[in-house]
């Protein structure tokens, strides 16, 4: 079994198409300053039935929906 520790960034997202890939882009540029300890990590946004573009910028900027 694998013992690696694993960070979860949850981001909670209704119609915030504009601003979701810069926070997805700003969490992974924070991430680059520890990733010398060898911890793993994901982004999840949780996309609360957006009527906009929120879930698929999320996605293109490397979150998981």
């Amino acid at each position: 079994m694998d013992s690696v520790s694993r960070i979860s960034f949850v981001i909670p997202a209704w119609n915030e198409a504009e601003l979701v890939g810069y926070c997805v882009a700003s969490i992974d540029a924070a991430w680059q300053a520890v990733a010398p300890t060898n911890l793993a990590h994901e982004i999840i946004v949780v996309d609360n039935n957006s009527t906009d573009t929120t879930a698929d910028v999320a996605a293109e900027a490397g979150a998981r929906i």
